[in-house]
């Protein structure tokens, strides 16, 4: 079973692009790996269509987002001749982590991203996949 699950905060404002019929996003989430360590990974992700457009209205760089997805591999020939292998999260499904504005931590329903889930439903409803 191939399945991926993320949180972490945004590195920078994701934008919205064409591919095709489908709209893209392609963005990095900072994830801590543990809050014993002063590591952090850098995950490459891409959403596609109605979550992509969700994502790029709603968060910027520095937002809270937590990801489920699966991990791809893929490789390509780089301009050397030498085969690169790159990694990315497909974005199945994300939620919205509310943050307390005053002092940057996440807190349930402590910011307009609740009153967001709210208004538009939840993310992991299908009709936003």
């Amino acid at each position: 079973m191939n399945k991926v699950t993320i949180i972490g905060r945004l590195t920078d404002k994701p934008e919205l692009r064409q591919a095709g019929d489908n709209k893209v996003t392609d963005f990095t989430v900072a994830v801590p790996r543990s809050y014993k360590s002063d590591k952090t990974d850098f995950i490459r992700c891409t959403a596609w269509n109605k979550t992509a457009e969700l994502i790029t209205q709603y968060l910027a760089k520095g937002y809270p987002i937590a990801i489920e997805g699966t991990w791809q591999t893929d490789s390509y020939t780089n301009k050397d001749g030498v085969k690169v292998y790159t990694n990315v999260c497909s974005v199945e499904r994300f939620e919205f982590v509310p943050q307390n504005p005053k002092t940057n931590v996440a807190e349930p329903g402590s910011t307009p991203a609740a009153t967001i889930v709210a208004s538009i439903g939840s993310p992991f409803d299908s009709r936003y996949i």
